[in-house]
């Protein structure tokens, strides 16, 4: 976690002269494995679906193409399962995310322009693969049988994933993306006196839009 916090620190204190806004919509499917309160005890898995929406702040190093796209979320995701035990479940998150985007086709010789101003294929231009640290805290609400609580929880969480700039303008930019995302160490309370450590993953497919400020070299 205290690496997560360095990387955040790093990035947002970096030189911001070649940063632009961006914002992020994606969709997600949640997978909860919450473990069995007792040895004999059956494990229960919940799937959920849900969204995120989030501002980010996009920026990238100078001489190779490596970029950052730091940024503040908000995410919400329902399930619910039909068991012995009917449980509905409802998370709400708030997320400090940095996205790091690696650029294989053009590592080193990218122009370090708007995806409209690049050369070569769409694939060279804005394939990239994906690895995004970030912190998240939750507030789940779970309900099953008769019973109904509420807890808070922080995780770290982990993400990689793949994505294609398609640059529209020199001012604006598209990126479809896939990604799939851990919460490490994640608990769910199943009772007022039971805190059960939780198997989360999540599939998130989404869409981040970049304006580029304007500036006389492109």
């Amino acid at each position: 976690m205290r690496c997560i916090i360095l990387l955040m620190v790093l990035v947002f204190s970096s030189n911001w002269m070649n940063a632009q806004v961006g914002y992020q919509l994606d969709f997600s499917r949640h997978a909860y494995q919450v473990n069995g309160s007792g040895s004999n005890s059956p494990y229960e898995s919940i799937h959920s679906l849900g969204g995120q929406i989030g501002i980010q702040y996009w920026w990238r190093l100078k001489n190779r193409r490596v970029e950052f796209t730091p940024g503040f979320h908000i995410a919400t995701d329902i399930g619910r399962k039909n068991s012995f035990q009917n449980y509905n479940l409802t998370n709400i998150q708030a997320a400090l995310l940095v996205p790091v985007l690696i650029y294989p086709l053009s590592f080193k010789d990218d122009c370090n322009c708007p995806t409209f101003k690049k050369q070569g294929t769409i694939f060279k231009k804005g394939l990239h693969f994906i690895v995004q640290p970030g912190l998240s805290v939750n507030r789940r609400n779970i309900a099953h049988d008769s019973i109904a609580t509420s807890d808070v929880t922080s995780t770290a969480v982990l993400g990689i994933g793949a994505g294609l700039d398609l640059g529209l303008n020199r001012s604006l930019t598209l990126t479809p993306f896939a990604l799939y995302q851990v919460e490490l160490n994640d608990k769910i309370k199943i009772d007022n006196h039971t805190v059960l450590e939780a198997g989360h993953n999540s599939i998130h497919a989404g869409l981040r839009i970049r304006i580029h400020q304007s500036k006389s070299r492109f």
